[in-house]
């Protein structure tokens, strides 16, 4: 795989960046805070995922805003390939193979592939390396640097080594072989082992509680299948309870068929049954009446007269009469007047505006103007810088008016609301009204005194005339009754007669009318009885009862039928002869869950002495608390042991591994690496030997020199001959980029040069790009970064 282009959307300090025509040999030049760690950052995000968020780790967020990710253009096999990503979070990834300008299904597996489903750590592990890298070689032991070299070969070596020392570590943290050792397993040792011995003095008590043990297991157990046997019978109680239930609702849907719904009533319509009684009560009506005019025929005589004088006297009323009628005439038209007026308003009539209060609704606008005027002028003296003392001026003037506008404000408010809801034009246009209206309240007042006066002085000498002339006065109007008196003063006794007779016409009229409409109103309530074949409305009535009663039973035993379980009622039916039965059944059951439940509450208050018993032998006794504490203790242990020997013998193993795998790859690495670690040391060292797991280099002279003799340069560099002879060595399975982030800014001029010539070498077949904060002169394909 060559990167050939890379393009950033937003990645830390980049946006909207590129790189394009990236050789096989590239050197990306600059200052510190440049961004070049954060183009290695982007490539290796790209590729395997960009970072997630954890605590101290640089996210790259854009600076600017811009959408997180971009791309690279790459070439595989001859096949050019765009790999886009973007999003730090649900990342999308996409791939476009651009010779074809199709879209790669399933990117996630074919880039996977592509990298030889190497993970981010494993790839940096082989392909990327940084001045970190080599700063932590200079803080490692002869011994440890050794193995670390020697399990370059395992491709991710350096991660299994330090995770092995680190569980090496955990595990001599926990446990010592010495006998006077401190650590938490050898002090639990020591505890277990004295318990023991105190265990054993007290063995011979252990008997009596192992048999109280016994006991309290056996009365859990009969407890146990007591509550099962209970929880039995109250299911068959409840079930009988709920067969109760149905049976009782069974009987009493029975009983209602049998004794209310074996007959059907005749229904009765209720506008029949309300028509008849209308129709009786007329006719009851009737009847009175006709009675009464049977009885005025038979007690008519000549009625009562007045004298000359009395009569005299009710023509001398007829004046104040019609000052009364005229009164009252006079009042009905003016409330009526008022009426109309009130109607416009929300409650009373207001009374008329005074002066001051049209000026409110007639300047306020002016008033509104002036203030808002005066504001406006003193936001254009801002504006225009007008002088101080006009400036005050003018403030003094808006506080002024605008004070005096607000309490016109409210004023006018409570003005509007005496109104409501005419607006202020309709309120002005209605002062006419309401001017007249005030006049009328005043008439009113002065018109009712003087009917109420001469009403008080008239009624009573009229009724008393009336009175004397037999006819009855019932509260009618003063007027009414003056009539009527009037006419008896215009009656004379032989008028009297006359009228009398004239009067039993009227009534023997009045008797026949009365009569025919009894007669057909009898006839109508006939039909109706005849419709019901009832005799009269006593019977009408108790039909209609009956029919209701009817109608509540139906009504009752339908209901009763939604509420049965048509199956359950059957197994009842099946399986109960009678109530009896059942109740019967019932009590058997509700004596069985009371003993049952008297037996289990007999049986806790015996397993609770039990316990009591045996928790008080336990207190004096320490042998039951020793032996709990041992177990613990042994369980601890038991627990500590395994996870040191987890450690320990982890640690070994992955030691073990490593050293295996590093002596089957060495070989294939060892010619590569010799020819590197050579050219990087100007052929000071010529060889690299591994026999009997112990690593060494031999110098021009044929010396044979271990790895904590070496100076700390060259150990860097026999580190880097060795990584990137394990590059070599892979690139028939997997051919990746090197990615270099200024790993030789501590080596000599001459030592680093070698290193560029070397790296130059190895990137005719090999990819490299090389991150440097230094300047290298004349080398070749080197890009500035700003």
């Amino acid at each position: 795989m060559k990167i050939e282009a890379l393009a950033i959307q937003g990645f830390g300090k980049w946006s909207q960046f590129s790189l394009n025509n990236l050789k096989n040999w590239q050197v990306i030049a600059g200052p510190n805070e440049a961004g070049k760690s954060t183009l290695n950052a982007f490539i290796l995000g790209v590729l395997f995922g960009f970072p997630s968020k954890a605590k101290g780790r640089n996210l790259y967020e854009p600076v600017d805003g811009s959408r997180y990710g971009g791309s690279l253009t790459v070439s595989i096999a001859k096949q050019h390939y765009k790999i886009t990503r973007l999003d730090r979070t649900s990342s999308q990834l996409t791939v476009e193979n651009l010779d074809n300008h199709s879209q790669i299904e399933n990117p996630s597996a074919w880039l996977e592939n592509q990298l030889g489903k190497m993970s981010v750590s494993e790839y940096q592990a082989i392909y990327s390396f940084d001045l970190l890298a080599l700063e932590k070689i200079k803080k490692l032991s002869a011994q440890d640097l050794e193995r670390l070299l020697l399990n370059l070969g395992t491709g991710q070596g350096e991660g299994w080594f330090q995770y092995a020392q680190q569980l090496d570590r955990q595990a001599n943290q926990k446990y010592t072989v010495s006998t006077t050792g401190r650590r938490p397993i050898n002090r639990a040792l020591n505890a277990y082992q004295q318990d023991e011995q105190a265990l054993q003095s007290l063995a011979g008590q252990v008997a009596d509680f192992v048999n109280q043990e016994q006991q309290i297991q056996q009365k859990k157990d009969q407890l146990q299948a007591q509550r099962l046997d209970l929880q039995k019978q109250e299911e068959g109680l409840n079930q009988l309870s709920q067969a109760q239930k149905q049976y009782g609702l069974y009987q009493e849907a029975q009983q209602i068929q049998q004794k209310h719904l074996q007959v059907t009533v005749k229904p009765i319509d209720q506008q029949d049954y309300q028509q008849a009684q209308k129709l009786s009560l007329e006719i009851e009506a009737l009847q009175t009446s006709i009675n009464q005019l049977n009885q005025e025929q038979s007690q008519a005589s000549a009625p009562p007269t007045l004298s000359a004088t009395e009569a005299q006297q009710v023509y001398q009323m007829a004046d104040t009469v019609q000052r009364i009628s005229y009164l009252k005439l006079s009042l009905s038209e003016t409330k009526a007047e008022l009426a109309q007026i009130q109607a416009k308003f929300e409650g009373w009539i207001p009374t008329p505006l005074q002066a001051h209060e049209r000026s409110l609704l007639i300047d306020y606008n002016k008033m509104l103007g002036i203030t808002l005027g005066l504001n406006g002028a003193i936001i254009l003296g801002l504006i225009l810088h007008f002088p101080i003392w006009l400036m005050v001026l003018l403030v003094a003037g808006a506080i002024w008016q605008d004070y005096r506008c607000f309490n016109r404000y409210q004023q006018r408010q409570q003005l509007l609301a005496r109104y409501q809801p005419l607006l202020p034009a309709a309120i002005l246009a209605e002062q006419d009204q309401l001017q007249n209206a005030q006049r009328q309240q005043a008439q009113i007042l002065t018109q009712t005194s003087e009917l109420g006066q001469l009403q008080n002085e008239l009624r009573p000498t009229i009724e008393s005339l009336l009175a004397k002339v037999g006819i009855i006065t019932y509260q009618e109007e003063l007027p009414v009754l003056y009539q009527r008196l009037k006419e008896q003063a215009h009656l004379t006794q032989d008028i009297l007669q006359g009228h009398l007779s004239d009067m039993a016409s009227q009534q023997l009229t009045l008797l026949t009318n009365y009569q025919e409409r009894l007669a057909a109103l009898n006839q109508e309530i006939a039909a109706i009885f005849s419709r019901y074949q009832v005799a009269n409305m006593a019977n009408l009535m108790q039909g209609l009862a009956q029919y209701q009663n009817y109608q509540r039973y139906q009504q009752r035993y339908q209901d009763i039928q939604g509420q049965i379980d048509q199956e359950q009622l059957q197994v009842i039916l099946h399986n109960i002869k009678d109530e009896n039965s059942l109740n019967n059944q019932l009590q058997r059951g509700q004596a069985e869950v009371k003993n049952l439940t008297a037996a289990v509450q007999q049986g806790q208050k015996e397993l609770a002495q039990l316990e009591a018993n045996y928790q008080a032998g336990v207190t004096s006794d320490q042998y039951l608390a020793l032996q709990q504490n041992l177990a613990s203790q042994q369980s601890e242990l038991t627990e500590g042991l395994i996870d040191y020997l987890s450690q320990k013998l982890s640690s070994q193993w992955i030691e073990q591994v490593l050293t295996e795998n590093s002596a089957h790859r060495f070989p294939r690495m060892q010619a590569i690496a010799q020819e590197y670690f050579s050219q990087m040391t100007l052929d000071a060292y010529q060889q690299i030997s591994f026999t009997s797991g112990e690593l060494l280099v031999i110098n021009a002279t044929g010396q044979r020199l271990p790895i904590y003799q070496l100076s700390m340069g060259t150990k860097e560099q026999l580190y880097l001959a060795l990584r990137l002879a394990m590059v070599k060595v892979l690139e028939d399975v997997v051919d990746l980029p090197i990615l270099i982030d200024d790993a030789l800014v501590n080596f000599d001029p001459q030592r680093r040069q070698q290193m560029l010539s070397l790296l130059q070498k190895l990137a005719q077949t090999h990819q490299i790009i090389y991150w440097t904060s230094q300047s290298d002169g004349d080398v070749l394909n080197s890009l500035t970064l700003g």
